[in-house]
């Protein structure tokens, strides 16, 4: 858990394009899924960021939660990179 509603998950030695296969199949497990609670609906978005060699592992976060800020502008079943 990265903060609230936030979590990371590190997909080592994948690029990103399969990061973003492996998040759109995640996607439609979640939007298949019934939690049997009425009224409740669960969504999510998901930004993406493959990490440079030469960048800080702060600043590949700081993509990554760049690229998840613009996908929930976009709304739920984004995935951004």
């Amino acid at each position: 858990r990265w903060a609230g509603d936030e979590f990371v998950v590190i997909l080592p030695e994948t690029k990103e394009s399969d990061a973003i296969s492996a998040s759109k199949r995640l996607l439609a497990k979640m939007e298949a899924t019934d939690f049997g609670i009425q009224g409740i609906q669960v969504g999510m978005s998901i930004g993406i960021a493959e990490l440079d060699p030469i960048e800080t592992s702060a600043r590949w976060l700081e993509r990554a939660d760049h690229a998840l800020l613009r996908a929930k502008r976009e709304g739920k079943g984004i995935v951004m990179t």
